[in-house]
């Protein structure tokens, strides 16, 4: 860990950031430390809020998340905001088919004629 003077930093400001790459740098005044230097470290304990949307957007078309938790995770207020952001990701909205369309109908159909007998 290198040490310099308030002085030094000021005659040699450019001189102190290239030394900054080598290590931490102690800066003292009337000899006594006032400052600490230290290179930017990257913050890699942080996920880009774009990421974690993506990502619960896709589990809620994937089928893994209910609807009311991927807008809680998104801090969605409605279902359009979800929508956007699917198409901004390019996260494909899948469809249901004829077949499961026509399953849903007659389903639906018993139930209600079970519904109107009862």
């Amino acid at each position: 860990m290198n040490t310099i003077t308030d002085i030094q930093i000021k005659q040699n400001f450019e001189q102190v950031l290239i030394d900054l790459k080598e290590g931490d740098i102690v800066i003292t005044k009337n000899g006594n430390p006032v400052a600490f230097l230290s290179k930017t470290r990257p913050d890699t304990s942080r996920t880009p809020v774009k990421d974690i949307k993506r990502h619960a957007i896709k589990d809620y078309f994937d089928g893994k998340l209910m609807r009311y938790e991927a807008m809680r995770i998104c801090d969605y207020s409605w279902y359009g905001e979800l929508l956007e952001d699917a198409g901004r990701f390019g996260i494909v909205i899948p469809m249901i088919s004829e077949e499961q369309n026509a399953i849903m109908e007659s389903n639906i159909a018993k139930l209600l004629a079970e519904h109107n007998n009862a």
